[in-house]
């Protein structure tokens, strides 16, 4: 009892770091120098991520092997691994995620740190969707009633208060595609992490190792070398680009490790209220106006959000009870 209490705790502070990090994080990316370009930004940022996840894989592998040095290894439980396979998959999610993280800090420049942080919250359709279309998975009323909420919120937002189409925000629109890359990507990633064929970590290294390497390849050619040199050793780009980069490892680790530990439902409902933390930080540090469309937006769509949330733990609840009674 005492270690699932402990597991649970663990499980509900990792929650709490994605969510403090999902609320900041926009609020660093809109802070970045103006005279930084929004693709060596990316550059730079998926740079110190993928500095990051090395260091705590390095330091893990030292106490790992000072912890083992007198134990005999324990013996792998699961599947052989596919090396060549798994590699080939996540150089393909680190493609998907390149043009995602393109379109994520752009986007958030230009829709606005509070929309855009709303916009993030569109991932559930997508699992909705995609679930539907190509797992067979019949909706209930309920799922399609919370989802369409959740609809009328984001275009609610995109049109910023006014419903008309030809007002909806170009950018706000593509940064809507940015969670249903991010679908798409885990949903890769997902088989490979629960047959313990890849770590946490080691889906990080790739996927940021990726990115860094096809966007430097692109920032040479399009800025030149000297370009790429001077950005990497500036002070200013550095601070922003290497809390955004940390940040975003922290994001990822520790989503995918709560998950581990409570579930994805309960997980899911701690983090949504992030764009509540964006919202109070822009007002402070951006002077970014917080108006009446802004706060029914995100009423909308979180009513919405919790909604679906609570519908599909309750499908979870009714899956596990049957297992059990089997």
């Amino acid at each position: 009892m005492e270690n699932n209490r402990n597991s649970n705790f663990h499980g509900v502070a990792y929650a709490l770091v994605v969510l403090v990090g999902n609320g900041i994080h926009p609020i660093i990316n809109n802070s970045r120098p103006d005279e930084l370009n929004g693709f060596l930004f990316v550059l730079l940022m998926s740079f110190w991520e993928f500095i990051t996840s090395m260091c705590i894989s390095l330091l893990g592998k030292y106490r790992k092997k000072k912890a083992n040095l007198h134990q005999k290894p324990p013996t792998s439980i699961h599947s052989p691994i596919n090396h060549k396979k798994n590699i080939g998959i996540l150089i393909g999610v680190g493609m998907i995620f390149s043009v995602a993280t393109y379109l994520y800090v752009e986007g958030l420049i230009n829709a606005g740190a509070v929309s855009g942080s709303i916009a993030m919250k569109a991932s559930p359709i997508y699992a909705f969707i995609i679930g539907a279309l190509f797992f067979k998975e019949r909706p209930k009323f309920g799922q399609i009633f919370f989802t369409f909420i959740i609809l009328v919120g984001i275009y609610y937002l995109g049109t910023e208060g006014t419903w008309q189409m030809d007002t909806f925000s170009l950018w706000f629109g593509l940064l809507l595609l940015v969670p249903l890359l991010w679908v798409i990507g885990h949903s890769f990633t997902k088989p490979l992490l629960e047959k313990g064929q890849v770590t946490t970590l080691r889906v990080i290294q790739i996927r940021s190792g990726v990115i860094t390497t096809i966007l430097l390849i692109i920032s040479l050619f399009l800025f030149g070398f000297q370009e790429v040199v001077n950005i990497f050793i500036s002070w200013e780009a550095f601070v922003s680009s290497f809390l955004m980069g940390f940040i975003y490892f922290l994001m990822h680790y520790s989503w995918y490790n709560s998950i581990q530990t409570i579930s994805i439902a309960y997980a899911s409902a701690l983090v949504t209220p992030s764009p509540l933390i964006t919202a109070f930080l822009a007002w402070m540090f951006l002077d970014e106006a917080l108006l009446p469309f802004h706060f029914i937006g995100l009423l909308i769509t979180i009513i919405g959000l919790y909604g679906l949330i609570w519908i599909n733990s309750k499908k979870a609840g009714k899956i596990m009870d049957e297992i059990e009674t089997k």
